[in-house]
């Protein structure tokens, strides 16, 4: 990282001026493992999918890959006379860091937006001239599309002195988000990626192929586009309401002796919500903010209102009936507890320390290659019951997950240098999930997880067991009566990572079914590249399609094949081919 220091003359005469840096990601407790603003957690966006497993009553989804859980559960559903979801839906990401402000405490009011982390100059952009255009970025210059380094005067803010800080460190791209979701990396179209014909210029699209034009205003006057995101099935929303969102301090040490400087910097996680979503036909749903209320209103009447309280929203009113929420706990760490509906029955939460220790991260590169590996040192259960009295346990605990041949980046931060790529992640992962109560047969799901191997590219930093370092890692699933299911990924960093690679199904006499799948790694001329990936250090898989090829299933003594012998522009099958064996 450069250091621009306006430093008066002495310290300009100083040949020999030693840097120290100490950085930290946020303030309070956040679960990260950075120690310079380098989110590693959310370089797990868009690998891997989120899976409802068994008994989903609780709303419970986790992803295979990597163990993380997330709950998401519907209080109001509104049907109509169009398939637009008119609906208040609410979300808990387990894991999640408290630098980031709810609108529920601890869950999230499931809202559409698209985000990114910026710092003191706003959601710009490095168009030249231009920073406004944070949508239209040119395709032929992608990263353009980053937050730009921030030059940061010293706290004491004397002689001009100051620090940049590198969006490198702080700057991990867009993502779209959508309710029930897990996030998705958000990239520039590339220049002959295949698009709608309909006189839009597009700028930006995601690995399952939405795409994004641009809006010239923002819907309440903050300077700067919004985005037009057209989804697959033809739906449309609106995504120009800008807001901001306080995501901690970043903080740099630097100079010696009586000529030590600190530079602190806020972070801001900007984000452009939903202020319309369209179908093709022309319905439509609108959502109107005003201080402390959200209002849904659809064209065939529907309408929902979101009311806020002290805690968050306290209550939301549909077709004249109420559901209210309750908080509890201490000020600092209030979370929602309970869910009264309107026939009076009631969800119970009890989250458990949800935002526990933190993470043991790296200092800096050099412990990183010498072999320092961060301890998980929490865990939690969440309980929950059910309005019918069904009561759902769920045990988790922090576990570090490895990726192979992880890209090796190691970016000064003054005298301190700080890897911008991971190849250890550590995830607040499921191990147990028990659902029992009154009138129902105790059901249960045992996580079990391969051990952890990790490797960088370079071959600096290995723990594996075996040469060469395993690319693949699996999850084992054990239900109550003794069957199970095994998945298998790639965990191949820039090769299908996240993607699942084997299912297997049996029980105490072996495996009964198994499902092998393979992926067309090249286009071979038959479907462009999708976009580029602006993040200046994430990998790179949703740049290129890699459509399923082939599903061979083995069950029964017999084999059955599906396998793709040509796709089409968008990598959709064109020519298919099945048959069976013997």
């Amino acid at each position: 990282m450069s250091l621009h220091s306006k430093v008066f003359s002495t310290v300009l005469a100083l040949s020999c001026l030693s840097l120290s840096a100490t950085a930290y990601g946020q303030t309070g407790a956040p679960l990260t493992s950075s120690q310079a603003g380098v989110f590693y957690e959310d370089k797990l966006k868009g690998l891997g999918e989120l899976t409802s497993l068994g008994n989903d009553l609780f709303g419970d989804r986790v992803s295979l890959y990597t163990g993380g859980v997330q709950f998401t559960q519907v209080d109001v559903d509104l049907p109509g006379n169009n398939g637009l979801p008119m609906r208040f839906s609410r979300t808990l990401k387990m894991g999640g860091r408290r630098d980031i402000a709810k609108s529920m405490k601890d869950w999230e009011f499931d809202l559409p937006y698209i985000s990114g982390t910026f710092g003191p100059s706003g959601w710009v952009s490095m168009v030249p001239g231009e920073p406004q255009r944070r949508c239209s970025i040119p395709l032929n210059a992608p990263q353009q599309a980053s937050a730009p380094s921030e030059f940061v005067l010293s706290d004491s803010g004397s002689g001009g002195i100051g620090f940049s800080f590198d969006p490198v460190f702080f700057w991990g791209g867009l993502s779209l988000s959508l309710p029930g979701m897990d996030s998705k990396p958000m990239i520039v179209l590339d220049t002959a990626a295949k698009r709608p014909v309909d006189n839009r210029s597009y700028h930006w699209t995601t690995a399952d192929r939405w795409v994004f034009s641009c809006l010239p205003a923002t819907s309440n006057g903050v300077a700067g586009e919004g985005f037009l995101a057209h989804a697959p099935n033809g739906d449309k929303y609106w995504f120009d309401r800008i807001v901001t969102i306080p995501r901690g301090t970043m903080i740099a040490n630097y100079g010696a002796g009586q000529f030590s400087f600190r530079s602190s910097m806020g972070l801001r996680e900007f984000r452009a919500t939903v202020s319309r979503i369209e179908d093709r036909n022309g319905n439509y749903i609108t959502f109107n903010y005003t201080s402390g209320h959200i209002t849904m209103a659809a064209s065939d009447g529907r309408s929902i209102a979101v009311n806020s309280g002290p805690d968050g929203i306290a209550s939301v009113v549909a077709d004249g009936r109420t559901w209210s929420y309750e908080y509890s706990g201490p000020a600092v760490d209030r979370k929602l507890s309970r869910v009264v509906l309107p026939d009076g029955s009631s969800w119970t939460i009890d989250a458990g320390a949800v935002f526990d220790s933190q993470i043991g991260g790296w200092r800096n590169c050099a412990d990183f290659v010498q072999g320092f590996i961060p301890g998980p040192t929490s865990a939690t259960t969440v309980t929950m019951t059910h309005p019918s009295g069904a009561i759902g346990r769920f045990e988790m605990a922090y576990r570090l997950q490895g990726r192979t041949d992880a890209n090796y980046s190691c970016k000064p931060f003054g005298s301190s240098s700080y890897p911008v790529e991971s190849h250890i992640l550590s995830v607040l992962a499921l191990n147990r999930k028990v659902i029992s109560g009154p009138g129902v047969s105790t059901m249960s799901w045992e996580y079990a997880y391969s051990p952890l191997t990790a490797s960088l590219i370079t071959g600096q930093h290995v723990i594996c067991s075996a040469t060469p370092c395993p690319t693949t890692r699996s999850v084992t699933v054990t239900r109550e009566d003794g069957s199970w299911d095994r998945y298998t990924f790639s965990q191949k960093y820039g090769d299908l990572e996240g993607q699942m690679l084997t299912e297997e199904r049996g029980n105490a006499q072996g495996v009964a079914r198994r499902v092998d799948l393979q992926y067309r790694r090249s286009s071979n001329g038959s479907y462009a590249r999708i976009g580029n990936n602006p993040c200046w250090v994430c990998s790179k898989e949703e740049e290129l399609p890699k459509p399923l090829e082939s599903r061979t299933t083995t069950q029964d003594g017999q084999t059955f094949l599906y396998r793709v012998d040509q796709f089409d522009a968008y990598a959709r099958p064109l020519q298919i081919t099945r048959s069976s064996s013997p």
